[in-house]
């Protein structure tokens, strides 16, 4: 019998599930690896193969961090950041903050087409907890 563990890290990164949860764990601890003023004028917006994608709000931060690559690349290299670019937009930190917290909303259900989706993908595994796991997981990573 083979360990959960090397099956689910392989599932991970063929769903491209790995980079994700990273990217969520690092937007939750954002204040923490940043302080105050740098955590209020960045976010991480996308983490792809390794690079990271900040937004900052202001041209002048822009231009600042552009000094600081290297830094913010070690800060964060746990998370599996080998590059950093910045651009400028919006922050939605604390869009995002106040939609993961509980609001007593029900979640919309999956439309047909990625209930199909996910049941196709979910049909190979045998384990019935295991299937079921990684069901729910899909489901919000669609659906939030």
């Amino acid at each position: 019998m083979k360990k959960v563990g090397p099956i689910l890290n392989s599932i991970f990164e063929n769903f491209g599930f790995e980079e994700k949860l990273k990217l969520e764990k690092m937007r939750t601890r954002w204040d923490r690896h940043f302080l105050e003023p740098m955590s209020l004028h960045t976010f991480p917006s996308d983490l792809n193969k390794g690079e990271l994608l900040i937004t900052v709000d202001s041209p002048v931060w822009l231009q600042q961090l552009t000094f600081f690559k290297n830094e913010i690349i070690a800060k964060l290299a746990s998370y599996g950041v080998k590059a950093v670019r910045f651009r400028q937009g919006r922050i939605h930190q604390k869009e995002e903050k106040a939609a993961m917290r509980p609001t007593g909303k029900k979640r919309r259900e999956p439309t047909e087409d990625e209930a199909r989706w996910i049941e196709e993908n979910v049909s190979t595994i045998k384990d019935p907890e295991l299937a079921d796991a990684f069901r729910s997981l899909i489901e919000k990573s669609i659906v939030g």
